[in-house]
């Protein structure tokens, strides 16, 4: 379900008070913050809030842990392919989530683009709550280049993603190796590339 789906919408700064749109987009674009959205009751309510990447980040629980199988799914991805467990397994697939209403999110696909170009032994694959309608125009007006699935929203969920973006790093066998709020990877200095080759290494040793 993405955002416009919400009947009401409401902004919220890190300690909870209510915001406008434009101030939420300036903070998040300029000062580095993540997010969070949920649902509220029977309502078609979303609170998007906030969250400072230095002292939340860090403490965003999953409900996959390194070492599991990547939920079962089958899904259409925007190119009209079907997409499920079976297509991630070969290679390292490195998975982002993501939202069309996202500021980071758009912010990094050049990021997201240039990596894919660099590591062609890589599969990657973005994973949206968007519709697919949603997901064609986000591609199109950002020229992403990630093989994209939509309406993705009990995927997520059973993954526990909840803030955005988040990278996952899939072994050839589908299981899970890692799984990083980027604004926490990014807070330690990493890059994708060097995020997802340091996971590697580390699960080597």
């Amino acid at each position: 379900m993405a955002l416009t789906d919400y009947q009401n919408v409401e902004y919220q700064d890190v300690n909870g008070a209510s915001i406008t749109f434009a101030q939420f987009q300036k903070k998040l674009s300029d000062s580095g913050f993540s997010m969070e959205k949920s649902k509220v009751g029977e309502q078609a309510t979303a609170i998007v809030k906030l969250q400072s990447a230095k002292s939340k980040a860090a403490k965003v629980k999953y409900k996959l842990a390194a070492g599991s199988p990547f939920p079962a799914f089958k899904l259409h991805a925007t190119d009209g392919n079907i997409v499920d467990n079976e297509a991630l397994r070969g290679k390292y697939t490195v998975v982002s989530f993501y939202f069309s209403e996202c500021a980071p999110c758009i912010k990094e696909v050049p990021m997201l683009n240039a990596f894919a170009e660099r590591n062609q032994e890589f599969s990657t694959l973005a994973v949206t709550f968007d519709s697919p309608d949603e997901a064609k125009k986000f591609a199109q007006q950002t020229r992403l280049s990630w093989r994209t699935v939509a309406g993705a929203k009990e995927l997520i969920d059973q993954v526990g993603v909840k803030s955005y973006p988040t990278f996952a790093l899939l072994d050839p066998n589908g299981v899970l190796v890692t799984i990083e709020n980027g604004f926490e990877a990014a807070g330690k200095g990493a890059t994708l590339d060097k995020w997802v080759k340091n996971a590697i290494a580390s699960r080597a040793q």
